[in-house]
């Protein structure tokens, strides 16, 4: 039963739409010819095997339904079961005769893949296997009845879960037993189904599997037991009709309402791809169908809100829309600017009804009504869902300038829940159809009738975009998808979306749990009960509820949630490896006041006890304020593991060893503390506010723009020549900067101000948990390794795009007014990261780290080779791979040096600070903490005061400790302002202190978290805390621009200071390693002094162990350097390190020749054994060097300090 709804919109193209028409028919009449051939040819293949054991060759048939490869092979296996049934019913049903060989079985079905009929074989449009829910959790094989699984599905929620439909206590407990009897003979079926990982190319032949697999098979078709919920759905004998059921006939084969056939030997389950589509039917003629169409109208309703699109009231815009039994109207938003008026209809069984009138008339009206309330056709995108139960339902949107260029789409019910639930874009729908009306033909889109499920799939799959190959423009060409296999994209849906049922034991009701994609722990949605509750599934398919007290306070929710994640993510840790015997409770509740629970008591050194008790099956942990903080605040799993170890013992005897698995390394925590001093309010995210993104459909765009641009310039296809790649690079980042300049102006600058400092300060605690939590992340779910380290890069580059853009938008008079919609700032922000690529490898091209040609492709797009750009990616990748794998590694602390430093702050860093500044370092950490202080609510996201008052506030905070003018200085020096161009530095800056791929720069948003606009201030209070942090953090790796002597006096003293520790750290690790003899700053051995050619000293060997055992010498320089972030940094390492006389690199080779040289002396003066010895030189550095994967290192090998491992040295 295929989809038999039409959907068309006229006066697109009136002659395609003729010819389309044309091929239909002729299509139509070629297939009913061979249909009635091939009728009578399968007749004869049947007859021709009239000896055999009809029993055994129905149930090969069922069988062959069973493997993936034949999901889509109804139309032969339907017609070969029916020609068998019209030969049964005209001889007596007498299904006695030979057995048949399995090679015999085999020529039988090569005979049946060579009819032509088998030319009407479409790729299968429903999931493989689907999930249903009925008291427990069932599954079906759809087939290729057209969404009966869905159908199915809202039947049961329509009866037993929403209650919308009311029957008599007989027709319910019928309904019940016929749904429990069929869905458990079907969930036994397909428990046994193999999903392959790489879905199978399309065929239209039938798949035979070998013997053993075959009669593997058998035996799940055949039902030995009898059970009252079959028999209603099983063919009687009297039901064949020789007339009506010619085997080719695909609408009008018993078996798709009555699958089972009992042959006095067993009941037969001759198509268990219709167990669904059987049960909907059965079920349609006793209930009334309309309240399934509400079940489903609210399915939609849900499908929106997923995608986030929340329903609109109407009667804001003066509309009246339809709410009538089987057509419904709603409007829905679209970010925060625009409208999706969505319209759903819906039909019967055996209904045919042609709704263009009435659909027409509906947008017409709508549309014009949303037009007077001043809401544009380009803010307006029109979705049309059309769902039956297997009846025929005709749309035709006629011709009319009233809605002719608003977007349109249409879907059934099912696609649209499917599409909900994979896609992550807020605005997929939106920005697939507005990318499928740019194509030359969108008409020609989709197959003839079968709505947008398959182009949305397309455009998903390929990043958002209808892109189909280099060397076609996809917007010049008409593409005409045909039908195409969408279970994959189903299967997708469903590990994305897995919801099952589950009875709870405390308080015996149903709840639809979400299953997570890595793990056995299904969580329910908590705000249906106000309380967190999961199910975990243990090993051996037990059951373990964890379950909370009520809350009503965000403190509660806090403690609460914190101690069920803990407590249910380990013990489905530890029940995925170990059984448990019996399901268990487990009940969560705070015993004690809230306060006690964040009051730190520093001096309590004594061991918390585990409040553990049992009642009957339910097992209780009642959270006490000492125990919440001992596992919040350690620094490893000792405290969770011993919570959990107790519990595990209420149920059973824990086992050691699967404790010592799941708990190692010692650092994997599930609850992490969170002081909240200066530092911890850096970690606390913001509510409220949802980041906006960079969409792979914005960036395709604007390539696609990019294109026509460098066409208009006058570029041909084919290669650019290497000489000219700095000049093209930097030719894409002058139009994509003079697309920005046009596009951000029309808005009003106060509203982008703060939407875009709101982004910023709720990326900040996202990046800075991402990447101290890192390591932790993936010790607790390995398998999400990928995911982790994609959403880390993913943040930042939206953290740089963000900055960049409050940066232009800030320094430039923009005077627009337009209002700031989602979607047009999320294309500011592709705009922006885009010119940030481009310039990046600008200076790839300008420093020659790059050697590659590039070629404008006939696609208009740029071709670049990855393979080129391999060596410089993969080094960025294993020195931030290598950085945030050991984020949360301990870093030892050397208390001669830290007073050290005070020292040299003390006495230095007031006067420097003045000299640099204008203000003491006192006076900076006055005011910042003044303003910090009067701003101390971590709820509020971004902050508008005026200058005057703020200075007044900070002023009275400070007891007048310091001048308001002095106040103003500091808070001016740390601003952002608006000047006559973005491109046009200040006086005393810089154009590299307004490039945002630079590192470092004076003029970023990272240094000057303040915006000042029309006499206000505009900040976040996070990012003043974060930049104070970065600031001090420039001026210890001695890397502060500035003018001032003093300061970089500070700064030289420190790096001496921070190199002698990074020396003492080395020589600290070197020493713990057995038979390895370690020195410090040799500066000569003996008596003799490390020199050069002419005497000239060439410096100490910072570390120098020997190996007496092994017989080596390391030769080891130690430098503290500071990670590389761009191509510019990698350039200044480069230099420094690799390039010249001068270069560490070159310095150091020199002392390791001078070893090398005096071999024999340095042997006598430390009494070494004679004999050959190995010299290594090596660098140990405090990052991972990046530039090293990058050039010739002449033999000497670059470790981190992270990376010094024992085995390097023996």
């Amino acid at each position: 039963m295929k989809n038999d709804n039409t959907l068309s919109e006229e006066g697109i193209d009136t002659d395609k739409g003729i010819v389309g028409s044309i091929f239909e028919s002729m299509l139509s009449d070629t297939l009913s010819e061979i249909k009635n051939l091939d009728n009578v040819k399968i007749q004869k293949i049947v007859e021709n095997i009239g000896k055999y054991d009809k029993k055994e060759f129905l149930q090969r048939l069922a069988a062959l339904r069973i493997p993936f490869e034949n999901r889509d092979k109804a139309v032969l296996l339907d017609a070969t079961t029916t020609a068998t049934l019209n030969w049964l019913s005209e001889n007596n049903w007498n299904f006695n005769g030979l057995s048949m060989s399995y090679g015999k079985f085999k020529k039988v079905i090569q005979q049946i893949n060579q009819l032509d009929s088998k030319m009407a074989i479409d790729p299968l449009d429903n999931p493989y296997i689907d999930n249903i829910q009925f008291y427990g959790n069932h599954k079906v094989m759809p087939g290729i009845n057209f969404a009966s699984s869905y159908n199915l599905q809202m039947m049961i929620q329509s009866i037993f879960l929403s209650n919308r439909t009311k029957l008599s206590d007989e027709k319910n407990r019928y309904i019940s037993i016929l749904l429990n009897d069929n869905l458990m003979v079907s969930t036994d079926v397909c428990k046994k189904c193999q999903i392959p990982n790489e879905l199978p190319s399309f065929t239209r032949e039938i798949f035979i599997p070998n013997k053993t697999k075959l009669e593997s098979y058998m035996k799940l078709v055949l039902l030995v037991k009898k059970l009252p919920g079959i028999h209603e759905i099983s063919i009687m004998k009297e039901d064949v009709d020789l007339e009506k059921q010619k085997p080719f006939s695909q609408n009008q084969h018993l078996f798709l309402t009555k699958p089972y056939l009992d042959t006095g030997e067993g009941v037969l389950i001759l198509d268990i791809t219709s167990v669904a589509n059987a049960l909907s039917s059965k079920i349609a003629t006793i209930i009334s169908e309309v309240y399934v169409f509400e079940e489903m109208w609210n399915d939609i309703r849900k499908s929106f809100k997923r995608l986030k699109h929340e329903k609109i009231a109407e009667n804001n815009f003066a509309i009246k829309l339809l709410d009538e039994r089987k057509y419904k109207e709603a409007i829905f938003n679209i970010a925060n600017d625009k409208l999706l008026i969505a319209f759903g209809i819906f039909g019967g069984i055996e209904e045919n009804i042609d709704y263009t009138e009435k659909i027409t008339s509906r947008v017409e009206l709508i549309v014009e009504k949303l037009n007077k309330h001043n809401i544009m056709n380009n803010q307006l995108f029109i979705i049309i869902i059309v769902h039956t139960l297997g009846g025929s339902v005709y749309i035709s949107l006629k011709l009319s300038n009233i809605y002719r260029n608003i977007p349109m789409a249409y879907f059934n019910a099912m696609e649209l829940r499917a599409i909900s639930q994979v896609e992550t874009d807020d605005i997929f729908l939106p920005r697939f159809m507005k990318a499928k009306m740019q194509l030359s033909e969108p008409g020609l889109l989709g197959a003839f009738g079968e709505g947008d499920f398959i182009p949305a799939i397309m455009f998903s799959e390929n990043d958002l975009s209808f892109y189909v190959a280099d060397d076609i423009d996809y917007r010049e060409m008409n593409i005409h998808i045909g039908i195409e296999d969408t279970s994959d994209y189903y299967l997708k849906a469903q590990k994305k979306y897995r919801e099952c049922l589950f009875y709870s034991t405390f308080d015996r009701n149903w709840y639809t749990s979400t299953k997570e994609e890595f793990s056995n722990r299904y969580l329910v949605n908590y705000t249906s009960g106000q309380r967190f509750q999961c199910f975990i599934e243990t090993r051996n398919g037990k059951i373990i509820e964890v379950i909370t007290e009520k809350f009503e306070s965000s403190g509660e929710i806090d403690i609460l949630f914190n101690s069920f994640d803990l407590v249910s993510y380990w013990l489905e840790q530890y029940f995925s490896i170990n059984e448990l015997s019996e399901n268990h409770v487990i009940y969560l509740r705070i015993e004690e006041i809230l306060e006690k629970y964040y009051l730190v008591d520093e001096v309590n050194t004594e061991e918390p006890a585990i409040n553990i008790s049992k009642t009957e099956n339910i097992i209780i942990w009642n959270i006490t304020s000492p125990i919440y903080q001992k596992i919040g605040m350690a620094k490893t799993s000792s405290y969770e593991r011993k919570l959990i170890s107790e519990l595990i013992d209420t149920l059973e005897t824990s086992d050691l060893d699967t404790l010592d698995r799941i708990f190692y390394p010692e650092y994997k925590k599930k609850m992490t503390g969170l002081l909240i001093d200066d530092n911890g309010k850096l970690r606390v995210p913001t509510h409220g506010f949802q980041l906006l993104k960079i969409s792979e459909y914005e960036t395709n765009q604007l390539l696609d723009e990019l294109g026509e641009y460098l066409k208009g310039q006058g570029y041909v296809y084919g290669a650019i020549p290497k000489k000219d790649n700095l000049q093209f690079c930097n030719k894409i980042v002058g139009f994509l900067y003079s697309i920005l300049e046009r596009e951000a102006n029309v808005f009003n600058k106060n509203q982008l101000l703060k939407l875009l400092i709101a982004q910023i300060e709720t990326l900040l605690p996202v990046q800075l948990r991402g990447e101290s939590s890192y390591n932790n992340d993936i010790a607790l779910s390995v398998q999400e390794k990928d995911r982790f380290f994609e959403q880390l890069n993913e943040d930042n580059r939206n953290s740089i795009a963000t900055k960049f853009l409050l940066e232009y938008v800030v320094a430039s008079p923009i005077t627009g007014e337009q209002n700031v919609g989602k979607w047009e700032i999320e294309r500011l922000l592709a705009i922006c990261s885009l010119i940030i690529e481009w310039a990046h490898r600008s200076d790839y091209f300008k420093y020659n780290f790059v050697d590659t040609t590039m070629n404008f492709l006939q696609s208009n797009r740029i071709g670049i080779k990855k393979k080129d750009f391999k060596n410089v990616n993969s080094a960025m990748l294993a020195s931030r791979n290598l950085q945030l794998a050991n984020s949360n590694l301990p870093i030892s602390e050397n208390r001669r040096y830290v007073e050290r430093v005070n020292q040299l702050f003390k006495s230095k860093l007031d006067s420097a600070f003045v000299e640099a500044f204008g203000y003491s370092y006192e006076e900076f950490n006055l005011v910042i903490g003044g303003l910090i202080d009067t701003h101390n609510n971590l709820e509020k996201i971004v902050w508008i005061e005026e200058e005057e008052e703020l200075v007044r506030k900070i002023f009275n905070d400070l007891d007048k400790k310091i001048s308001e003018i002095k106040i103003v200085s500091v808070l001016n020096s740390i601003a952002l302002v608006e000047r006559e161009k973005y491109l046009t530095p200040p006086i005393g800056f810089e154009k590299l202190d307004i490039f945002p791929w630079r590192f470092n720069r004076r003029l970023s948003f990272i240094r000057r978290p303040l915006v000042k606009y029309e006499n206000k201030y505009m900040f976040g209070i996070r990012n003043v805390i974060h930049a104070h942090k970065y600031l001090m953090r420039l001026i210890w790796g001695g890397c502060l621009k500035t003018n001032s002597r003093k300061m970089k006096d500070v700064m030289s003293k420190l790096r001496n200071i921070l190199g002698d520790e990074f020396n003492d750290r080395v020589k600290s690790i070197l020493e713990t390693y057995p038979n390895l003899q370690v020195m410090k700053g040799v500066s000569k051995i003996g008596k003799k002094r490390i020199s050069g050619e002419n005497n000239n000293t060439l410096g100490d060997i910072d570390v120098f162990a020997i190996n007496r055992k092994q017989k080596k010498l390391f030769v080891i320089e130690t430098k503290d350097f500071s990670f590389s972030r761009n191509p510019y940094e990698l350039a200044m390492e480069q230099e420094k390190v690799f390039i010249g006389d001068k270069a560490f690199l070159n310095k150091h080779l020199k002392r390791s020749d001078w070893i090398r040289k005096n071999l024999k002396y340095v042997i006598d003066n430390y009494d070494l054994e004679d004999g050959k010895w190995e010299i290594v030189t090596m660098f140990v550095v405090s990052e991972h060097l990046i530039t090293k994967d990058l050039v010739d290192t002449k033999g000497v090998k670059f470790i981190s300090l992270k990376e010094l491992d024992y085995n390097m040295f023996h």
